[in-house]
């Protein structure tokens, strides 16, 4: 009779797509890990620069599972590691980011300890950017539980996408939206709280999330836009209670508020001031505040001295 094969706690999913000079660093920090007891599955999403890739993937060669994959975006390939995952767990880890030595062990041992918890994540610090190095990406204070459907909707709070989640609930809830170039991590925590998953926050700054030099405002622009089509998305739903979709609601209307002072932002760094004060001015209409009013005036006075102001100490 041949024996059953060892299935591992954790699956951990690493997409792969132009990230050959920054993957080395991800994996190593797998490899530290002080949780062992784990698989590892590259994805690469049709990488253009495969060749570049596999060289620096056969340091670690007969150490992970490796698929090939055309390009389909992130959710696609995360969705790809999820078909291939064999443990009861999966983390996923973009293939930029690095994790904590104690970060497997920290979130694991909650998710063991506690049967009715669904996901697990923990905060977060930018590293990669001089601009932005060591800051935190979420802190804990200001990310409070629970971390309900309508909190999460309304961005009240908001769960942070390197976490460890039980593998079916994922695939219960439908895996990743392959649509979705970007807050696919939104829309799944949601369709899995409402599906009834319990989400819970580690207090420890486990995971570190560069950030690459470039504009943050593209980021930005590109962030709320995507975070608006999830809201849409979400307000169709024939499901929702009159709470739950007011929810969804204040959500959208808060990343409206926020893609139009990014947007207003990028204008105003470009010289075109009368697009930088008609984002402005949306902005103050979904949600007022004293600074926006004032720079609205000054951009009729002084639309030269708002620019440096903006270069100087921000918006």
């Amino acid at each position: 009779m041949e024996a059953q094969e060892r299935i591992p706690a954790v699956s951990i999913v690493v997409p792969a797509y132009r990230v050959t000079e920054y993957i080395a660093e991800t994996l190593d920090s797998i490899y530290r890990q002080t949780f062992s007891d784990y698989e590892v599955i590259v994805v690469n999403d049709g990488c253009p620069d495969t060749a570049a890739l596999e060289q620096v993937l056969a340091r670690y060669e007969g150490r992970f599972v490796y698929r090939k994959k055309p390009n389909g975006g992130l959710s696609s390939a995360r969705n790809a590691g999820l078909e291939m995952a064999s443990a009861p767990l999966i983390a996923l880890l973009d293939s930029d980011d690095v994790w904590e030595p104690r970060f497997l062990e920290e979130t694991v041992g909650v998710l063991n300890r506690d049967a009715s918890i669904t996901a697990v994540f923990t905060g977060a610090f930018y590293f990669g950017n001089p601009e932005v190095e060591g800051k935190p990406l979420s802190d804990p204070n200001d990310n409070p539980e629970p971390f309900t459907f309508e909190r999460v909707a309304d961005d009240t709070c908001n769960p942070s996408y390197c976490c460890v989640m039980r593998t079916e609930a994922v695939r219960r809830a439908g895996g990743y939206d392959d649509s979705l170039r970007s807050c696919e991590d939104f829309d799944l925590h949601l369709r899995m709280l409402k599906g009834g998953a319990k989400i819970a926050r580690h207090p420890g700054l486990l995971f570190r999330y560069r950030r690459r030099a470039g504009s943050l405002s593209a980021s930005a622009i590109s962030m709320r836009n995507w975070a608006i089509r999830v809201a849409d998305k979400m307000a169709s739903r024939n499901d929702l209670s009159n709470s739950e979709r007011d929810a969804v609601l204040r959500g959208r209307r808060k990343f409206e508020a926020e893609l139009a002072l990014a947007e207003g932002r990028e204008a105003l760094a470009k010289g075109d001031i009368a697009e930088a004060r008609r984002h402005f001015a949306l902005r103050q209409r979904l949600a007022p505040y004293p600074k926006m009013a004032a720079v609205l005036w000054a951009l009729k006075i002084c639309p030269a001295g708002v620019r440096a102001f903006v270069r100087w100490r921000g918006l």
